[in-house]
């Protein structure tokens, strides 16, 4: 996200934001212009997904309201880094099949969503 503001192209994060701020909700579209021939012609895209966007500042207000943050925060030189391995299989295994369950017990919710 940085890289977008940061760069100085603000057409292209404006772009980005409308995107982001219309594609929350389905059925919604951003128009953009194309050059057909010699004219340039109204086309609307579909922009409704989920999406996933790394930075280090907070969103607008208005995108803050659509999404869900994740706050991260750095960890101490004095603090230990668990690695992941054969050790932590077992737990992950356990991890995603209780994922996989809440998810199929919630399937109507979920679509009805």
């Amino acid at each position: 996200m940085e890289s977008l503001k940061g760069g100085g192209d603000k057409e292209r994060l404006a772009e980005l934001i409308s995107v982001l701020n219309e594609g929350f909700e389905q059925g919604r579209a951003v128009s953009r212009q194309e050059k057909r021939g010699e004219r340039f012609v109204e086309v609307l895209y579909e922009v409704y997904a989920p999406r996933v966007i790394a930075g280090l500042a907070w969103v607008k207000d208005t995108l803050e309201d659509r999404s869900l943050g994740l706050v991260m925060f750095r960890r101490r030189k004095d603090e230990a880094v668990a690695w992941l391995g054969r050790e932590t299989d077992a737990e992950a295994q356990a991890l995603q099949d209780a994922c996989a369950l809440a998810w199929l017990t919630r399937i109507e919710d979920i679509l009805s969503a």
